[in-house]
Protein backbone atom coordinates (compact mmCIF):
# COMPACT_ATOMS: atom_id res chain seq x y z
CA UNK A 1 0.00 0.00 0.00
CA UNK A 2 1.22 3.49 -0.85
CA UNK A 3 2.07 6.13 1.76
CA UNK A 4 0.22 9.40 2.22
CA UNK A 5 1.35 12.67 0.64
CA UNK A 6 1.73 15.42 3.22
CA UNK A 7 1.98 19.06 2.16
CA UNK A 8 2.98 21.42 4.97
CA UNK A 9 3.10 25.24 4.89
CA UNK A 10 3.71 25.23 1.14
CA UNK A 11 4.39 28.57 -0.54
CA UNK A 12 5.33 28.91 -4.23
CA UNK A 13 6.29 32.13 -5.99
CA UNK A 14 5.90 32.86 -9.70
CA UNK A 15 8.96 33.16 -11.90
CA UNK A 16 9.54 36.29 -13.95
CA UNK A 17 8.68 39.89 -13.25
CA UNK A 18 5.65 39.62 -11.01
CA UNK A 19 7.11 37.40 -8.29
CA UNK A 20 3.57 36.97 -6.95
CA UNK A 21 2.52 34.20 -4.60
CA UNK A 22 0.96 31.36 -6.58
CA UNK A 23 0.37 29.28 -3.46
CA UNK A 24 0.52 30.39 0.15
CA UNK A 25 0.30 28.43 3.36
CA UNK A 26 -0.99 25.15 1.88
CA UNK A 27 -1.49 22.41 4.50
CA UNK A 28 -3.15 19.21 3.41
CA UNK A 29 -2.73 15.44 3.43
CA UNK A 30 -3.70 13.27 0.46
CA UNK A 31 -4.53 9.79 1.74
CA UNK A 32 -3.46 6.61 0.00
CA UNK A 33 -6.25 4.41 -1.33
CA UNK A 34 -8.39 7.45 -2.11
CA UNK A 35 -9.02 9.61 -5.18
CA UNK A 36 -8.93 13.36 -4.54
CA UNK A 37 -10.38 15.88 -6.96
CA UNK A 38 -8.97 19.42 -6.91
CA UNK A 39 -11.21 22.09 -8.37
CA UNK A 40 -11.54 25.86 -8.38
CA UNK A 41 -11.55 28.84 -10.73
CA UNK A 42 -8.89 29.38 -13.38
CA UNK A 43 -5.72 30.77 -11.83
CA UNK A 44 -6.55 29.43 -8.37
CA UNK A 45 -3.22 27.55 -8.19
CA UNK A 46 -4.37 24.02 -8.99
CA UNK A 47 -1.67 23.16 -11.57
CA UNK A 48 0.99 24.84 -9.42
CA UNK A 49 0.04 22.61 -6.49
CA UNK A 50 0.16 19.46 -8.62
CA UNK A 51 3.54 20.40 -10.15
CA UNK A 52 4.91 21.22 -6.70
CA UNK A 53 3.98 17.74 -5.48
CA UNK A 54 5.65 16.20 -8.55
CA UNK A 55 8.90 18.15 -8.08
CA UNK A 56 8.40 20.40 -11.11
CA UNK A 57 8.34 23.61 -9.08
CA UNK A 58 10.89 25.14 -6.74
CA UNK A 59 9.34 25.70 -3.32
CA UNK A 60 9.84 29.05 -1.64
CA UNK A 61 8.97 27.48 1.70
CA UNK A 62 7.27 24.45 3.15
CA UNK A 63 7.68 20.73 2.56
CA UNK A 64 6.18 17.91 0.51
CA UNK A 65 6.57 14.40 1.90
CA UNK A 66 5.78 10.96 0.61
CA UNK A 67 5.32 9.10 3.87
CA UNK A 68 8.56 9.73 5.75
CA UNK A 69 10.51 10.65 2.60
CA UNK A 70 10.87 14.37 1.84
CA UNK A 71 10.59 15.44 -1.78
CA UNK A 72 13.37 17.99 -1.19
CA UNK A 73 16.38 17.53 1.06
CA UNK A 74 19.19 20.09 1.39
CA UNK A 75 17.94 21.90 -1.70
CA UNK A 76 17.92 18.77 -3.89
CA UNK A 77 15.11 16.61 -5.23
CA UNK A 78 15.02 13.09 -3.84
CA UNK A 79 14.60 10.37 -6.46
CA UNK A 80 13.15 7.99 -3.86
CA UNK A 81 10.08 10.22 -3.60
CA UNK A 82 9.96 11.08 -7.32
CA UNK A 83 9.61 7.41 -8.26
CA UNK A 84 6.31 7.23 -6.36
CA UNK A 85 4.64 9.93 -8.50
CA UNK A 86 3.40 9.72 -12.07
CA UNK A 87 2.19 13.03 -13.48
CA UNK A 88 0.18 13.72 -16.64
CA UNK A 89 0.18 17.39 -17.55
CA UNK A 90 -2.73 19.27 -19.10
CA UNK A 91 -1.23 19.26 -22.61
CA UNK A 92 -0.33 15.69 -23.52
CA UNK A 93 1.95 16.84 -26.35
CA UNK A 94 4.18 18.67 -23.85
CA UNK A 95 5.51 15.32 -22.67
CA UNK A 96 6.64 13.84 -25.97
CA UNK A 97 10.20 14.02 -27.21
CA UNK A 98 11.00 10.58 -28.66
CA UNK A 99 10.42 9.53 -32.27
CA UNK A 100 8.14 6.54 -31.66
CA UNK A 101 5.56 5.44 -29.13
CA UNK A 102 7.75 2.46 -28.28
CA UNK A 103 10.55 4.81 -27.25
CA UNK A 104 8.17 6.95 -25.21
CA UNK A 105 6.87 3.95 -23.26
CA UNK A 106 10.40 2.62 -22.79
CA UNK A 107 11.58 6.00 -21.45
CA UNK A 108 8.71 6.10 -18.93
CA UNK A 109 9.58 2.63 -17.61
CA UNK A 110 13.37 3.04 -17.61
CA UNK A 111 13.72 4.57 -14.11
CA UNK A 112 11.86 1.61 -12.60
CA UNK A 113 14.45 -0.96 -13.74
CA UNK A 114 11.89 -3.30 -15.31
CA UNK A 115 13.36 -6.51 -16.71
CA UNK A 116 14.02 -6.37 -20.44
CA UNK A 117 11.97 -9.47 -21.19
CA UNK A 118 8.87 -7.90 -19.60
CA UNK A 119 9.03 -4.54 -21.38
CA UNK A 120 7.43 -5.53 -24.68
CA UNK A 121 4.52 -7.39 -23.08
CA UNK A 122 3.80 -4.49 -20.73
CA UNK A 123 3.87 -1.98 -23.60
CA UNK A 124 1.35 -4.00 -25.59
CA UNK A 125 -0.88 -4.55 -22.55
CA UNK A 126 -0.98 -0.86 -21.63
CA UNK A 127 -1.77 0.25 -25.19
CA UNK A 128 -4.56 -2.29 -25.54
CA UNK A 129 -5.93 -1.33 -22.11
CA UNK A 130 -6.54 2.20 -23.37
CA UNK A 131 -7.86 1.24 -26.78
CA UNK A 132 -4.71 2.06 -28.78
CA UNK A 133 -4.86 -0.88 -31.13
CA UNK A 134 -3.41 -2.71 -32.95
CA UNK A 135 -0.64 -2.27 -30.40
CA UNK A 136 2.13 -3.61 -32.66
CA UNK A 137 1.45 -0.91 -35.25
CA UNK A 138 0.95 1.80 -32.63
CA UNK A 139 4.41 1.15 -31.21
CA UNK A 140 5.97 2.26 -34.49
CA UNK A 141 4.02 5.52 -34.84
CA UNK A 142 5.11 9.01 -33.80
CA UNK A 143 3.26 10.35 -30.73
CA UNK A 144 2.52 13.63 -32.54
CA UNK A 145 0.72 11.74 -35.32
CA UNK A 146 -2.07 10.74 -32.92
CA UNK A 147 -5.23 12.76 -32.40
CA UNK A 148 -5.66 14.81 -29.22
CA UNK A 149 -7.80 12.15 -27.57
CA UNK A 150 -5.38 9.38 -28.55
CA UNK A 151 -2.47 11.35 -27.13
CA UNK A 152 -4.36 11.68 -23.86
CA UNK A 153 -4.85 7.91 -23.83
CA UNK A 154 -1.15 7.40 -24.59
CA UNK A 155 -0.28 9.59 -21.61
CA UNK A 156 -2.37 7.35 -19.36
CA UNK A 157 -0.76 4.27 -20.94
CA UNK A 158 2.71 5.62 -20.14
CA UNK A 159 1.67 6.18 -16.52
CA UNK A 160 0.15 2.72 -16.24
CA UNK A 161 3.29 1.14 -17.67
CA UNK A 162 5.40 2.69 -14.90
CA UNK A 163 2.87 1.70 -12.17
CA UNK A 164 3.58 4.58 -9.76
CA UNK A 165 2.02 4.66 -6.31
CA UNK A 166 0.38 8.02 -7.00
CA UNK A 167 -1.24 9.36 -10.16
CA UNK A 168 -1.15 13.15 -10.51
CA UNK A 169 -3.47 14.12 -13.36
CA UNK A 170 -4.16 17.60 -14.73
CA UNK A 171 -7.55 17.78 -16.53
CA UNK A 172 -7.36 14.12 -17.67
CA UNK A 173 -10.84 14.13 -19.21
CA UNK A 174 -10.00 16.92 -21.69
CA UNK A 175 -10.15 15.49 -25.21
CA UNK A 176 -11.43 12.09 -24.07
CA UNK A 177 -14.64 10.60 -25.45
CA UNK A 178 -17.08 8.61 -23.32
CA UNK A 179 -15.13 5.40 -23.82
CA UNK A 180 -11.88 7.12 -22.83
CA UNK A 181 -13.48 8.53 -19.68
CA UNK A 182 -14.77 5.07 -18.77
CA UNK A 183 -11.25 3.66 -19.20
CA UNK A 184 -9.92 6.45 -16.99
CA UNK A 185 -12.46 5.68 -14.26
CA UNK A 186 -11.51 2.00 -14.43
CA UNK A 187 -7.84 2.96 -13.99
CA UNK A 188 -8.66 5.09 -10.94
CA UNK A 189 -10.78 2.34 -9.38
CA UNK A 190 -7.96 -0.15 -9.83
CA UNK A 191 -5.51 2.34 -8.35
CA UNK A 192 -7.65 2.71 -5.21
CA UNK A 193 -8.20 -1.04 -4.87
CA UNK A 194 -4.42 -1.56 -4.75
CA UNK A 195 -4.16 0.95 -1.91
CA UNK A 196 -2.54 3.56 -4.15
CA UNK A 197 -3.82 7.08 -4.62
CA UNK A 198 -4.68 9.73 -7.19
CA UNK A 199 -4.81 13.53 -7.13
CA UNK A 200 -6.75 14.98 -10.06
CA UNK A 201 -7.32 18.54 -11.21
CA UNK A 202 -10.64 18.84 -12.98
CA UNK A 203 -13.48 21.17 -13.87
CA UNK A 204 -15.49 18.19 -15.11
CA UNK A 205 -16.81 16.92 -11.78
CA UNK A 206 -19.65 15.05 -13.49
CA UNK A 207 -17.23 12.75 -15.33
CA UNK A 208 -15.22 11.77 -12.24
CA UNK A 209 -17.80 12.09 -9.46
CA UNK A 210 -18.30 8.30 -9.39
CA UNK A 211 -14.69 7.69 -8.34
CA UNK A 212 -14.17 10.77 -6.11
CA UNK A 213 -13.43 10.15 -2.43
CA UNK A 214 -12.32 13.66 -1.43
CA UNK A 215 -12.76 17.20 -2.75
CA UNK A 216 -10.31 20.10 -2.42
CA UNK A 217 -11.35 23.59 -3.54
CA UNK A 218 -8.59 26.13 -4.20
CA UNK A 219 -9.18 29.86 -4.32
CA UNK A 220 -6.56 32.58 -4.83
CA UNK A 221 -3.67 30.28 -4.00
CA UNK A 222 -5.21 29.01 -0.76
CA UNK A 223 -7.31 26.02 0.23
CA UNK A 224 -10.89 27.16 0.62
CA UNK A 225 -12.11 23.77 1.77
CA UNK A 226 -11.06 20.13 1.90
CA UNK A 227 -13.46 17.37 2.82
CA UNK A 228 -14.89 14.08 1.64
CA UNK A 229 -16.97 14.06 -1.53
CA UNK A 230 -19.99 12.80 0.43
CA UNK A 231 -19.74 15.67 2.94
CA UNK A 232 -19.28 18.20 0.16
CA UNK A 233 -22.35 16.90 -1.68
CA UNK A 234 -24.38 16.91 1.52
CA UNK A 235 -23.58 20.58 2.11
CA UNK A 236 -24.76 21.50 -1.36
CA UNK A 237 -27.87 19.36 -1.21
CA UNK A 238 -28.96 21.11 2.00
CA UNK A 239 -27.89 24.63 1.08
CA UNK A 240 -28.24 25.75 -2.54
CA UNK A 241 -26.18 28.88 -1.84
CA UNK A 242 -23.18 26.86 -0.68
CA UNK A 243 -20.84 27.18 -3.67
CA UNK A 244 -17.42 28.37 -4.71
CA UNK A 245 -16.50 30.69 -7.52
CA UNK A 246 -15.48 28.80 -10.66
CA UNK A 247 -16.88 25.46 -9.45
CA UNK A 248 -19.65 23.80 -11.42
CA UNK A 249 -21.48 21.32 -9.26
CA UNK A 250 -22.07 17.76 -10.51
CA UNK A 251 -25.53 17.28 -11.99
CA UNK A 252 -26.43 14.75 -9.32
CA UNK A 253 -25.59 17.21 -6.53
CA UNK A 254 -27.55 20.03 -8.15
CA UNK A 255 -30.56 17.71 -8.58
CA UNK A 256 -30.33 16.64 -4.94
CA UNK A 257 -30.34 20.29 -3.88
CA UNK A 258 -33.49 20.94 -5.91
CA UNK A 259 -35.21 17.92 -4.41
CA UNK A 260 -34.84 19.45 -0.96
CA UNK A 261 -36.43 22.77 -1.90
CA UNK A 262 -39.64 23.23 0.02
CA UNK A 263 -43.03 24.29 -1.22
CA UNK A 264 -43.21 27.44 0.92
CA UNK A 265 -39.81 28.69 -0.27
CA UNK A 266 -40.75 28.20 -3.95
CA UNK A 267 -44.04 30.01 -3.47
CA UNK A 268 -42.22 33.01 -2.00
CA UNK A 269 -43.62 32.39 1.45
CA UNK A 270 -41.65 32.55 4.65
CA UNK A 271 -39.56 29.42 5.09
CA UNK A 272 -40.60 27.23 7.98
CA UNK A 273 -38.22 24.42 8.69
CA UNK A 274 -39.77 20.99 9.04
CA UNK A 275 -43.31 21.86 7.92
CA UNK A 276 -43.09 21.62 4.13
CA UNK A 277 -43.24 18.38 2.16
CA UNK A 278 -40.77 17.32 -0.53
CA UNK A 279 -41.73 18.13 -4.11
CA UNK A 280 -43.42 15.60 -6.30
CA UNK A 281 -41.80 14.64 -9.61
CA UNK A 282 -44.19 16.89 -11.58
CA UNK A 283 -43.61 19.85 -9.28
CA UNK A 284 -39.86 19.40 -9.44
CA UNK A 285 -39.97 19.29 -13.25
CA UNK A 286 -42.00 22.51 -13.29
CA UNK A 287 -39.50 24.20 -10.96
CA UNK A 288 -36.53 23.14 -13.08
CA UNK A 289 -38.24 24.30 -16.28
CA UNK A 290 -39.07 27.68 -14.75
CA UNK A 291 -35.51 28.17 -13.48
CA UNK A 292 -33.96 27.21 -16.79
CA UNK A 293 -36.28 29.65 -18.55
CA UNK A 294 -35.37 32.61 -16.32
CA UNK A 295 -31.65 31.68 -16.35
CA UNK A 296 -31.27 30.99 -12.63
CA UNK A 297 -31.04 27.20 -12.73
CA UNK A 298 -27.28 27.07 -13.03
CA UNK A 299 -26.52 30.16 -10.98
CA UNK A 300 -23.83 29.74 -8.37
CA UNK A 301 -23.57 31.79 -5.24
CA UNK A 302 -20.72 32.86 -3.07
CA UNK A 303 -20.53 32.29 0.61
CA UNK A 304 -18.71 34.63 2.94
CA UNK A 305 -16.83 31.90 4.72
CA UNK A 306 -16.57 28.13 4.81
CA UNK A 307 -14.87 25.79 7.19
CA UNK A 308 -12.48 23.28 5.68
CA UNK A 309 -10.67 20.35 7.15
CA UNK A 310 -7.02 20.83 6.30
CA UNK A 311 -4.72 17.93 7.08
CA UNK A 312 -5.11 14.39 8.32
CA UNK A 313 -5.54 15.61 11.87
CA UNK A 314 -8.79 17.27 10.87
CA UNK A 315 -7.74 20.70 12.09
CA UNK A 316 -10.40 23.22 11.06
CA UNK A 317 -9.74 26.66 9.71
CA UNK A 318 -11.80 29.43 8.14
CA UNK A 319 -11.10 30.79 4.64
CA UNK A 320 -12.88 33.83 3.26
CA UNK A 321 -14.24 33.36 -0.24
CA UNK A 322 -13.21 36.88 -1.23
CA UNK A 323 -9.79 36.77 0.39
CA UNK A 324 -6.89 37.50 -1.92
CA UNK A 325 -3.15 37.28 -1.52
CA UNK A 326 -1.52 40.58 -0.55
CA UNK A 327 -1.18 42.87 -3.53
CA UNK A 328 1.24 45.75 -3.74
CA UNK A 329 -0.87 48.79 -4.47
CA UNK A 330 2.06 50.89 -5.66
CA UNK A 331 3.09 50.75 -9.30
CA UNK A 332 6.57 49.27 -9.59
CA UNK A 333 9.28 51.03 -11.58
CA UNK A 334 9.50 48.30 -14.20
CA UNK A 335 5.73 48.53 -14.73
CA UNK A 336 6.00 52.28 -15.34
CA UNK A 337 8.92 51.80 -17.73
CA UNK A 338 7.02 49.13 -19.64
CA UNK A 339 4.51 51.83 -20.63
CA UNK A 340 7.20 53.75 -22.50
CA UNK A 341 7.48 53.65 -26.29
CA UNK A 342 10.00 50.94 -27.36
CA UNK A 343 11.87 53.58 -29.38
CA UNK A 344 12.39 55.60 -26.20
CA UNK A 345 13.64 52.51 -24.38
CA UNK A 346 16.10 51.57 -27.12
CA UNK A 347 17.39 55.13 -27.51
CA UNK A 348 17.90 55.43 -23.76
CA UNK A 349 19.75 52.10 -23.75
CA UNK A 350 22.05 53.24 -26.58
CA UNK A 351 22.81 56.53 -24.85
CA UNK A 352 23.68 54.98 -21.49
CA UNK A 353 25.64 52.14 -23.15
CA UNK A 354 27.70 54.75 -25.02
CA UNK A 355 28.53 56.37 -21.70
CA UNK A 356 29.61 53.01 -20.28
CA UNK A 357 31.81 52.05 -23.23
CA UNK A 358 33.77 55.32 -23.44
CA UNK A 359 35.29 54.75 -20.00
CA UNK A 360 39.03 54.15 -20.27
CA UNK A 361 40.02 53.80 -16.62
CA UNK A 362 39.05 51.48 -13.82
CA UNK A 363 37.56 54.38 -11.84
CA UNK A 364 35.22 55.18 -14.73
CA UNK A 365 34.41 51.49 -15.22
CA UNK A 366 33.47 51.12 -11.56
CA UNK A 367 31.29 54.24 -11.84
CA UNK A 368 29.62 52.67 -14.89
CA UNK A 369 29.06 49.45 -12.96
CA UNK A 370 27.28 51.47 -10.29
CA UNK A 371 24.92 52.92 -12.90
CA UNK A 372 24.24 49.51 -14.50
CA UNK A 373 23.78 47.82 -11.12
CA UNK A 374 21.34 50.52 -9.98
CA UNK A 375 19.19 50.05 -13.08
CA UNK A 376 19.37 46.24 -12.76
CA UNK A 377 18.35 46.48 -9.09
CA UNK A 378 15.31 48.59 -9.98
CA UNK A 379 14.39 46.07 -12.69
CA UNK A 380 15.42 43.00 -10.70
CA UNK A 381 12.23 40.99 -11.44
CA UNK A 382 13.11 41.24 -15.15
CA UNK A 383 16.79 40.41 -14.55
CA UNK A 384 16.12 37.44 -12.27
CA UNK A 385 15.35 34.94 -15.08
CA UNK A 386 18.86 35.56 -16.48
CA UNK A 387 20.72 34.58 -13.32
CA UNK A 388 22.31 31.54 -14.97
CA UNK A 389 23.52 33.63 -17.91
CA UNK A 390 25.02 36.21 -15.55
CA UNK A 391 26.84 33.50 -13.59
CA UNK A 392 28.23 32.03 -16.81
CA UNK A 393 29.48 35.46 -17.94
CA UNK A 394 31.08 36.15 -14.56
CA UNK A 395 32.86 32.79 -14.79
CA UNK A 396 34.20 33.79 -18.23
CA UNK A 397 35.17 37.16 -16.76
CA UNK A 398 37.44 35.36 -14.31
CA UNK A 399 38.75 32.54 -16.50
CA UNK A 400 39.58 34.54 -19.66
CA UNK A 401 42.06 36.99 -18.03
CA UNK A 402 43.70 34.10 -16.17
CA UNK A 403 44.30 32.26 -19.43
CA UNK A 404 45.48 35.46 -21.17
CA UNK A 405 47.98 36.18 -18.42
CA UNK A 406 49.56 32.73 -18.26
CA UNK A 407 53.20 32.49 -19.40
CA UNK A 408 54.69 29.13 -20.28
CA UNK A 409 58.36 29.91 -20.85
CA UNK A 410 59.32 30.62 -18.21
CA UNK A 411 56.19 29.66 -16.20
CA UNK A 412 54.54 32.70 -14.69
CA UNK A 413 51.68 35.15 -14.87
CA UNK A 414 51.63 38.55 -16.59
CA UNK A 415 49.24 41.08 -15.08
CA UNK A 416 49.85 43.39 -18.05
CA UNK A 417 48.52 40.72 -20.45
CA UNK A 418 45.57 39.82 -18.21
CA UNK A 419 44.30 43.35 -17.58
CA UNK A 420 43.14 44.36 -21.14
CA UNK A 421 40.72 41.42 -21.67
CA UNK A 422 39.51 41.79 -18.08
CA UNK A 423 38.76 45.48 -18.62
CA UNK A 424 36.95 44.91 -21.93
CA UNK A 425 34.85 42.06 -20.52
CA UNK A 426 34.09 44.19 -17.44
CA UNK A 427 32.68 47.00 -19.58
CA UNK A 428 30.69 44.62 -21.77
CA UNK A 429 29.23 43.05 -18.62
CA UNK A 430 27.75 46.42 -17.69
CA UNK A 431 26.17 46.82 -21.14
CA UNK A 432 24.78 43.27 -20.91
CA UNK A 433 23.42 43.89 -17.39
CA UNK A 434 21.72 47.03 -18.67
CA UNK A 435 20.21 45.29 -21.69
CA UNK A 436 18.93 42.04 -20.12
CA UNK A 437 15.65 43.51 -18.81
CA UNK A 438 15.05 45.52 -21.98
CA UNK A 439 12.92 42.96 -23.83
CA UNK A 440 10.84 42.37 -20.71
CA UNK A 441 9.74 46.00 -20.89
CA UNK A 442 8.07 45.66 -24.30
CA UNK A 443 5.78 43.21 -26.02
CA UNK A 444 6.78 41.67 -29.38
CA UNK A 445 3.88 43.53 -31.00
CA UNK A 446 5.03 46.94 -29.72
CA UNK A 447 8.59 46.11 -30.72
CA UNK A 448 7.50 45.23 -34.24
CA UNK A 449 5.44 48.41 -34.61
CA UNK A 450 8.28 50.56 -33.27
CA UNK A 451 10.83 49.09 -35.71
CA UNK A 452 8.40 49.33 -38.60
CA UNK A 453 7.54 52.98 -37.93
CA UNK A 454 11.21 53.87 -37.48
CA UNK A 455 12.19 52.31 -40.80
CA UNK A 456 9.29 53.95 -42.60
CA UNK A 457 10.38 57.30 -41.18
CA UNK A 458 13.71 56.76 -42.96
CA UNK A 459 11.81 56.52 -46.26
CA UNK A 460 12.69 52.88 -46.76
CA UNK A 461 10.55 50.63 -48.94
CA UNK A 462 7.34 49.89 -46.96
CA UNK A 463 7.36 46.18 -47.82
CA UNK A 464 11.01 45.86 -46.86
CA UNK A 465 10.40 47.81 -43.64
CA UNK A 466 7.56 45.52 -42.63
CA UNK A 467 9.59 42.41 -43.48
CA UNK A 468 12.59 43.61 -41.43
CA UNK A 469 10.38 44.58 -38.49
CA UNK A 470 8.61 41.23 -38.57
CA UNK A 471 11.90 39.34 -38.77
CA UNK A 472 13.37 41.16 -35.76
CA UNK A 473 10.21 40.80 -33.66
CA UNK A 474 9.99 37.08 -34.50
CA UNK A 475 13.64 36.67 -33.58
CA UNK A 476 13.08 38.19 -30.15
CA UNK A 477 9.88 36.21 -29.74
CA UNK A 478 11.65 32.99 -30.65
CA UNK A 479 14.34 33.43 -27.98
CA UNK A 480 11.84 32.96 -25.10
CA UNK A 481 10.43 29.98 -26.99
CA UNK A 482 13.89 28.41 -27.01
CA UNK A 483 14.07 28.81 -23.23
CA UNK A 484 10.53 27.55 -22.65
CA UNK A 485 11.17 24.50 -24.85
CA UNK A 486 14.31 23.74 -22.86
CA UNK A 487 12.25 24.09 -19.67
CA UNK A 488 9.80 21.56 -21.14
CA UNK A 489 12.62 19.04 -21.55
CA UNK A 490 13.61 19.71 -17.96
CA UNK A 491 10.07 18.84 -16.84
CA UNK A 492 10.25 15.63 -18.87
CA UNK A 493 13.53 14.75 -17.16
CA UNK A 494 11.92 15.09 -13.72
CA UNK A 495 8.33 13.95 -14.40
CA UNK A 496 9.11 10.92 -16.58
CA UNK A 497 12.86 10.35 -16.35
CA UNK A 498 12.79 10.79 -12.54
CA UNK A 499 16.02 12.78 -12.73
CA UNK A 500 16.68 14.59 -9.45
CA UNK A 501 17.55 17.98 -11.00
CA UNK A 502 16.45 21.52 -10.25
CA UNK A 503 13.40 22.72 -12.22
CA UNK A 504 14.49 24.35 -15.48
CA UNK A 505 17.69 22.30 -15.84
CA UNK A 506 18.48 19.24 -17.94
CA UNK A 507 21.00 16.79 -16.43
CA UNK A 508 24.31 16.49 -18.28
CA UNK A 509 23.93 12.71 -18.59
CA UNK A 510 20.68 13.29 -20.49
CA UNK A 511 22.07 15.84 -22.98
CA UNK A 512 23.08 13.29 -25.61
CA UNK A 513 19.53 11.94 -25.68
CA UNK A 514 17.73 15.30 -25.94
CA UNK A 515 19.79 17.40 -28.35
CA UNK A 516 18.33 15.84 -31.52
CA UNK A 517 14.73 15.79 -30.17
CA UNK A 518 15.24 19.41 -29.06
CA UNK A 519 16.26 20.44 -32.58
CA UNK A 520 13.26 18.55 -34.00
CA UNK A 521 10.99 20.38 -31.57
CA UNK A 522 12.38 23.75 -32.66
CA UNK A 523 11.88 22.87 -36.33
CA UNK A 524 8.32 21.80 -35.55
CA UNK A 525 7.65 25.14 -33.82
CA UNK A 526 9.17 27.03 -36.75
CA UNK A 527 6.93 25.12 -39.14
CA UNK A 528 3.85 25.93 -37.06
CA UNK A 529 4.87 29.58 -36.93
CA UNK A 530 5.33 29.64 -40.70
CA UNK A 531 1.87 28.16 -41.20
CA UNK A 532 0.36 30.71 -38.81
CA UNK A 533 1.96 33.60 -40.68
CA UNK A 534 0.73 32.24 -43.99
CA UNK A 535 -2.81 31.85 -42.67
CA UNK A 536 -2.73 35.47 -41.48
CA UNK A 537 -1.70 36.61 -44.94
CA UNK A 538 1.90 37.71 -44.32
CA UNK A 539 3.84 37.90 -47.58
CA UNK A 540 0.73 38.43 -49.71
CA UNK A 541 -0.35 41.92 -48.65
CA UNK A 542 0.35 44.81 -51.01
CA UNK A 543 -0.78 47.47 -48.58
CA UNK A 544 -1.20 47.13 -44.85
CA UNK A 545 -3.39 49.38 -42.76
CA UNK A 546 -2.38 49.36 -39.10
CA UNK A 547 -4.99 49.81 -36.40
CA UNK A 548 -2.36 50.86 -33.84
CA UNK A 549 0.26 53.58 -34.29
CA UNK A 550 2.81 54.34 -31.59
CA UNK A 551 3.44 57.95 -30.65
CA UNK A 552 6.18 59.43 -28.51
CA UNK A 553 4.71 61.52 -25.69
CA UNK A 554 6.05 63.90 -23.08
CA UNK A 555 6.99 61.13 -20.65
CA UNK A 556 8.96 59.36 -23.38
CA UNK A 557 10.84 62.61 -24.02
CA UNK A 558 11.57 62.96 -20.29
CA UNK A 559 12.79 59.36 -20.19
CA UNK A 560 15.18 59.96 -23.10
CA UNK A 561 16.36 63.22 -21.52
CA UNK A 562 17.15 61.41 -18.26
CA UNK A 563 19.17 58.79 -20.16
CA UNK A 564 21.01 61.57 -22.01
CA UNK A 565 21.79 63.16 -18.64
CA UNK A 566 23.31 59.91 -17.37
CA UNK A 567 25.34 59.60 -20.58
CA UNK A 568 26.68 63.17 -20.21
CA UNK A 569 27.58 62.45 -16.59
CA UNK A 570 29.58 59.38 -17.61
CA UNK A 571 31.18 61.26 -20.51
CA UNK A 572 32.18 64.11 -18.20
CA UNK A 573 33.71 61.60 -15.79
CA UNK A 574 35.73 60.05 -18.63
CA UNK A 575 37.00 63.47 -19.81
CA UNK A 576 37.86 64.55 -16.27
CA UNK A 577 39.95 61.45 -15.68
CA UNK A 578 41.81 62.05 -18.93
CA UNK A 579 43.00 65.51 -17.81
CA UNK A 580 43.84 64.51 -14.24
Amino acid sequence: MAADIRVENLTVTADGASGSKLLQGINITFHAGRTTLITGANGAGKTTLLESIAGLRTLESGTVRYGDYPLWSEGKLQQRALLEFGIAQQRSSSGWFRQTIREELSYSMHPYKIAEERLEARMVRCLEEFGLEPAEQMLQREPWSLSGGQQRRLTLACLTAAEPSWLLLDEPTAGLDDEGISLLRRLLNRQAERGDGAVIITHDLDALWQVADDIVVLEDGRIREACSAAEWAERFSRDEEYAAEGVRLPESVRTAALLRIKRGELAGEKRMAGTAKPLSAAELAAVIARRVKDGSGGKMYEREAVTAAGDAGGQAYEAKSHSHLPVDKTTKLWERWSQRDPRALWLAYILVSFGLLIQQTWIGAVLGLGVAAAVAACLFPLVRPFRVLIKMYLAALVVTPVIAGLELNPPGFSLADAEPPLFRLFRLFQVMLLGLPLLGLMTPFKLQRAIEQSLLALRLNPSASRAIALMISLLFRFIPLLLSEWARFSKIAVARGKQAVMPGKVPIRMLHTVIIPYMHALLRMADLMSNSLEIRGFGNMKRVKRAVKLKLDRRDAEFIAAAAGVMLLLWSAALLQRFL
